[in-house]
């Protein structure tokens, strides 16, 4: 277990302790579980413990464990948005979408347990109305630097190409994750280059294709 993991642990027990900030005790408490374990390797019961409070004491704030797990999802899908927004502000819009997909892999890397949270497990995210409004505006980003990229308005092809480039995006970043491409922080600036390269490419062909 990493030191962070740790203190972690120790913050959320210290806030489970304070009933009023429950639900944020027992969010810290299951991302430094998914951290240590993976969204599919802890329990309701290790986030009580974790939080300092009782096991049926999380359940009066999420139904269950998939509950929890949207939670996080959504949250760290807002963040995801405010960070892809600020990203794409700070280039020129013929450079957003490779600004985007590079800050969702540098997102996979930084915040590890949010993106388990986000693809580490399976259940039924479309119950989720929170979950799926935060997913929406996460994709409307996305399609708006797609279009700028594109020069043009949103539209089937705008959004396409989106996907094309997130999906290229999202398999670095679970090769890194993975260490498939060897250390992760070692690699990802020359994961960040690829993913601009071939980002440009996409952008080309599908420019070529209008």
């Amino acid at each position: 277990m990493s030191s962070n993991t740790a203190q972690m642990k120790s913050e959320s027990r210290k806030r489970g302790q304070r009933h009023g900030d429950l639900p944020d005790a027992l969010r810290a408490a299951a991302l430094a579980l998914i951290d240590e374990k993976g969204a599919r390797g802890f329990t309701m019961s290790e986030v009580a413990r974790a939080s300092g409070v009782s096991v049926s004491a999380p359940y009066n704030h999420f139904e269950d464990k998939n509950a929890l797990l949207a939670d996080l999802a959504t949250r760290a899908f807002g963040l995801m948005t405010e960070t892809f927004t600020a990203e794409a502000r700070r280039v020129r819009p013929e450079q957003r979408l490779a600004a985007v997909a590079r800050a969702y892999v540098t997102f996979a890397l930084t915040h590890r347990a949010e993106f388990d949270a986000l693809f580490g497990t399976s259940y039924a995210k479309g119950q989720y109305p929170a979950l799926v409004e935060a997913g929406a505006q996460l994709t409307g980003v996305l399609a708006d630097a797609s279009a700028t990229a594109l020069g043009r308005a949103v539209d089937d092809e705008a959004i396409d190409l989106a996907v094309e480039v997130m999906a290229l995006a999202h398999g670095y970043a679970v090769f890194l994750l993975r260490g498939n491409l060897g250390d992760p922080d070692e690699e990802l600036p020359r994961v960040l280059e690829r993913v601009t390269r071939a980002t440009d490419i996409l952008v080309s062909v599908a420019a070529a294709e209008q």
